[in-house]
């Protein structure tokens, strides 16, 4: 899949231009939230009852991946993450291994005209996270499944007073004081999408 990337001036003229004609059109368009960016790929459709299959064989993992999915299912947004027990019945697949690389975990998967075409595999690094604690392993899994949804990264805050984001990269939002997760810039961004 290739991603096109424009600058912040050309993004806002092109933005305002879609929005001009379809509002001319008599089309009025959502309002998207105010920091989430989509990841280029969603579920098809409302997404009701998204399959995952939790393969992490580390028992933390395990819980911390049902959290994470019971976090996004407690906002009741239309799409709904549901545990099954035979993988080859999902449409994610948990897993984890060990890697050099710095990350905590990835989401991967086939994309075709912006919908997921295939397994969407989230991978937890077990090199980077084996010492993190539960609220930072749920965290970290609350935002992995944000991405199956179709939300990508927002860049890391310096502190806790920004905008509240599980799609934050980093651990900085883990100390913060802000309740539970997803919050209403990642509500807003599932939606836009949804």
């Amino acid at each position: 899949m290739k991603v096109l990337r424009f600058g912040r001036r050309r993004r806002a003229a092109i933005t305002a231009l879609v929005a001009a004609t379809l509002v001319a059109g008599g089309l009025a368009l959502a309002a998207p939230a105010s920091a989430y960016k989509l990841n280029g790929c969603r579920f098809s459709g409302t997404a009701p009852g998204i399959s995952v299959y939790n393969g992490a064989i580390i028992a933390k993992y395990v819980t911390a991946t049902s959290a994470g999915m019971s976090r996004w299912n407690a906002k009741a947004l239309g799409p709904t993450f549901l545990s099954v027990t035979s993988s080859s019945a999902r449409k994610v697949l948990v897993t984890g291994w060990n890697s050099a690389e710095s990350y905590y975990a990835v989401t991967s998967g086939s994309c075709s005209s912006g919908i997921w075409s295939g397994t969407v595999t989230f991978t937890w690094n077990d090199t980077t996270v084996h010492s993190f604690s539960v609220t930072a392993l749920r965290t970290i899994a609350t935002h992995e499944f944000g991405h199956t949804l179709g939300i990508a990264d927002i860049a890391q805050a310096a502190n806790c007073s920004g905008t509240k984001r599980v799609m934050e990269q980093g651990p900085n939002k883990w100390s913060c004081d802000w309740g539970t997760e997803p919050w209403t810039d990642d509500i807003n961004g599932v939606k836009y999408i949804y």
